[in-house]
Order: structure tokens, then sequence, then C-alpha cells
């Protein structure tokens, strides 16, 4: 089990082979390998022995070879260039094995990296202690990634931030969200709140669908022109197809065939802005206050 080590000119015995997802083996050496990890090594692994150890990892011949750099008394890789998808298995693999000798530049990295992938540095800080990190790429995946959003920030008991991810959330179809919870200790009791903030939503919807803004008198002295009508049946139908849809982007989408009638088009932006403030949670019930009405105190989460 021939196996050289990665590093240029390293002189020491390989007692410990680290082998990629691929097949890809890598010569390590145990001393090196328990001083700058917690947990490469088998728990009962003996560095004093005159044996040869293959370690089967997860990861990439790459981010393998990565590893055993890290865990030498030599300049650290550089890891600047590397391809974003090989610098975050990189960083989970560096968090998962407690490389110390990586850990700081990988996170370091993360936090400049987290406007970029704020999704992918959640995913990363979530299962770390880098709470300041993982509270700042919750906020910016409100939205482009709300349900994964949501799911942590239940699970750590960030009930603002669960509540306006919820918020966000509430257009998406019952199956995405069930996938994202299932799983979860009380996985039902939470989709069953999210069903009920979801026909709360429908209702607030249908209401402002019913009673939309007062018309602005035209000249001449019509309150609505005929254009507004074409525009009100296109977009109830819209809803009527999908109630669960965004009924703000469907009002906006239809504006066009009011054909710039500038008397309607303030109407429409009344209406949008109703919608917008119903959207974000103005008036509305909340996932904790649901949640808490029907699973008991939402500290106990």
């Amino acid at each position: 089990m021939a196996a050289p080590c990665p590093v240029d000119r390293c002189r020491l015995r390989v007692d410990v082979v680290l082998e990629a997802n691929d097949g890809s083996l890598y010569g390590a050496h145990a001393h090196n390998v328990e001083a700058f990890s917690a947990s490469l090594l088998p728990l009962n692994q003996d560095p004093s022995l005159l044996m040869v150890t293959l370690v089967k990892l997860t990861e990439d011949a790459e981010v393998v070879s990565l590893l055993c750099r890290f865990a030498h008394h030599r300049h650290q890789p550089d890891i600047s260039s590397l391809p974003w998808e090989t610098f975050y298995e990189l960083s989970t693999a560096v968090e998962k094995y407690k490389v110390y000798s990586a850990m700081g530049v990988c996170k370091l990295k993360m936090e400049y990296s987290v406007v970029e992938h704020p999704y992918e540095v959640l995913q990363y800080a979530s299962g770390t202690e880098y709470d300041a990190l993982r509270d700042r790429a919750m906020k910016l995946c409100l939205d482009s990634h709300p349900i994964e959003c949501f799911v942590n920030a239940k699970k750590l008991g960030l009930s603002d931030l669960m509540d306006e991810a919820a918020a966000k959330t509430l257009d998406l179809p019952l199956s995405t969200v069930e996938a994202a919870i299932r799983g979860q200790a009380d996985w039902q009791t939470t989709l069953l709140t999210w069903m009920i903030q979801r026909e709360a939503l429908r209702n607030e919807k249908l209401c402002l669908l019913l009673k939309p803004p007062a018309a602005t008198q035209h000249k001449g002295g019509a309150s609505r022109c005929d254009d507004w009508h074409v525009y009100y049946k296109a977009v109830t139908m819209a809803f009527s197809a999908d109630p669960d849809g965004d009924l703000e982007e469907v009002i906006t989408r239809n504006k066009g065939l009011l054909r710039r009638c500038s008397y309607c088009l303030k109407s429409v932006e009344v209406w949008e802005r109703a919608v917008n403030a119903m959207r974000t949670g103005v008036g509305c019930l909340s996932f904790s206050s649901i949640y808490e009405r029907y699973a008991g105190n939402s500290e106990d989460w």
C-alpha cells in the first residue's frame, strides 16, 4: 500500500494512508495527523505501532491532498485561488475532522464569501460555533433560500428571523416545505402551523382581491375606465388559478393591460403597497404566535 506524502521533500515515515472517494491514496504521518487534527485518525489508532493504517475518507482527491498538506510544520497551502466548490468541500472537511491549522483561514475566507454564497456559508456555519457568521448568512438567505433560512432559524430558536423567513415561504408548494422540515422532532406540528399561516395569507389575499383600492376619478367624471375591468378580470383569473402565488407579482405583471391610464395606475400602486404590507407581515399572524397557540410554549423548541 505504497502512497507518497503530497508535501515536497517530506522525509517523515508514512504510517497513515488517506484514501479519497475516487480511490486515490495519500501518505500521511500519524504523529502529525494526531497533532494537527482531532478526528482524522481512528480512535483506536496507536501512532507508536510500526504499521500502516488506511483511513477512507468521503472527500475528493484534491481536498484529501490539502488535508495532508495542512498536517505539516510547513508553510500552509495557498487556498486563495481554489474554485469555490473545492474550497467549500475543504472548509466542511476541516470542520468535520477538526484540522486546527486550517480552520481559521477557511473561516476567514467564508466571511469574505458570505454575500456571494450565503446559502453555502449557512450550511458551513450551522454545524459550528461561528454564531455571528451563521446569523449573517441566514439573514442574507431570506430572499434567495427562505425555506433553508426558516428551518435553521427554527432549529436555533431565533424567533424573529424564523417569522421573517416563514412569511417568505408561504408561496412555496406544500411538498417543498414538507421535504425541508421532515425529520425534525416536531415536523408535523411545524407543517400544520405553516399550513394555518398559509391559509390566513390566502384569506388576506382574497380580501385584498375582492376590495381593490378606491377608484380615482378619471377625466370626464368616470370612476373606472374600460381597461380597468379587463385588467381586474385578468388579475382575478390568475389568482384563481394559483391562490398560493405571488399576488403582488400578478398585480404588477398585468399593468400593461391598463395602457398607461395614469388614473388606474395610481390605484394599482396603492394596491401593490397594500399587498406588500401584507406579505411582510403587517397585521398578519406570525408563525411563532400560531405555533405557540397550538404547540405550547415556543421557548421549548
